[in-house]
């Protein structure tokens, strides 16, 4: 089973982009976020989805924008300063980051919280 992730706001239900890679990589952005003092991405992480998928009733968990913001722009911008080996897959990795962290912007723009929904 493939599963994805999207950045939904409070005012939105769907996205329009895969970002397999962001959890894929959970381990190496978790460790990345650890090593720069912010926030693991995959604490934002909502499974509600995923649960009603498999049976299970489940509230939505929404993240303050900001905080899920300044996570992500840490993370980027440590994977810009590393070396490309140090990542599989490191454009396309960014590319999905640059992705959610633009959702997450204008959502916080629109003073809406987010969560990053994992669907199967």
């Amino acid at each position: 089973m493939g599963m994805t992730i999207w950045v939904l706001s409070e005012d939105k239900f769907e996205d329009d982009r895969d970002h397999s890679l962001i959890l894929k990589h959970k381990k190496p952005l978790d460790k990345i976020a650890k090593q720069t003092g912010v926030t693991n991405l995959s604490a934002f992480y909502d499974n509600s989805i995923l649960e009603e998928e498999f049976g299970s009733e489940s509230e939505s968990s929404y993240s303050a924008a900001e905080e899920v913001e300044k996570s992500l722009r840490s993370i980027i911008n440590a994977i810009n300063e590393m070396p490309a080996e140090k990542l599989s897959s490191v454009g396309c990795l960014i590319d999905e980051l640059e992705d959610c962290l633009k959702k997450i912007t204008i959502a916080k723009e629109n003073n809406k919280n987010v969560r990053i929904a994992i669907i199967p």
